[in-house]
């Protein structure tokens, strides 16, 4: 049949159209809060039994309930290490969910799962790694990969809150207009973060090596008048280089005393010359 529809009175539906149709209602997953035991895959550290906890979960529209802790042994890895994936597996075929141990292959990682919409789903539980020739299982072999089921999104009053809620619970509260969830202790809005509570935060923030080019710079002035300033290193060689000039200007090593010696100088020598050039009277004196 191309087009089918469902449920009606009177109309029978199928155990495939009823998880079809309750797995849009809510997601596969552990039905209690996140940080709880349920289900949880423990291992006993001095051996290699493994187990896990009671609990109760949701797999597309089916309920999974075990009041006790289930113990599994797994056999020793030979040799080799392995992975071994715990599971609950939903079989539509033997109107039944097990508790299931996915032998991995040596050497090879975590085995897939096997998750298709009507028939075999597996719910993951957790990974456990199995040393070679190890003859026990540690907690820190373990990884642990439950899920939880997902939550229906609320509206309500600070009066009205839910009574029971599990981690996670979201609704808008129409008391203070905004959005909350419970995070396991109390109700916490969205966007109330603040500076002091914000944990991480650097205590500098040191720039990276970066430049900014000049047309990218605005409000830039569009004139650089200087203030008033000196420069005193050049000042001082300044008032030396006139000291030099100064003293080629006075005093007996000037130039100008050089000049008028040499001006003197010339005056006798002209006179001298003179001197010479005239001739004595004849007869003598």
């Amino acid at each position: 049949m191309a087009i089918t529809s469902y449920p009606f009175d009177g109309q029978v539906a199928t155990e495939a159209q009823y998880t079809k149709l309750f797995s849009e209602f809510q997601d596969s997953g552990i039905t209690n809060s996140v940080w709880s035991t349920s289900l949880r895959v423990v291992a006993n550290g001095s051996n290699r039994d493994i187990s896990i906890l009671p609990g109760r979960a949701f797999i597309r529209g089916h309920i999974y309930e075990s009041t006790e802790t289930q113990v599994i042994t797994p056999p020793m890895a030979l040799n080799s290490w392995r992975n071994d994936l715990y599971v609950l597996r939903l079989d539509p075929s033997l109107n039944q969910i097990t508790l299931v141990r996915i032998v991995g292959s040596p050497n090879a990682g975590r085995p897939a799962l096997t998750q298709t919409e009507t028939g075999i789903f597996e719910l993951p539980l957790a990974d456990v790694w199995m040393g070679s020739n190890y003859n026990y299982a540690d907690q820190s072999h373990i990884t642990d990969l439950r899920s939880w089921a997902g939550h229906r999104t609320g509206v309500w009053y600070n009066a009205t809150r839910p009574p029971s809620p599990r981690v996670g619970k979201l609704g808008r509260n129409l008391s203070t207009n905004k959005w909350e969830f419970w995070n396991g202790s109390e109700w916490q809005e969205f966007g109330t973060a603040s500076w002091g509570n914000l944990s991480g935060k650097p205590e500098t923030y040191p720039p990276s090596s970066h430049t900014h080019g000049w047309d990218g710079i605005t409000d830039k002035p569009t004139a650089f008048p200087p203030a008033a300033h000196t420069h005193a290193e050049l000042q001082t060689q300044i008032d030396a280089l006139a000291a030099r000039i100064a003293a080629l200007e006075t005093g007996a090593g000037s130039v100008a005393a050089r000049v008028e010696t040499l001006e003197t100088d010339a005056v006798a020598l002209e006179a001298r010359v003179e001197a010479l050039e005239t001739p004595e009277p004849e007869g003598g004196a």
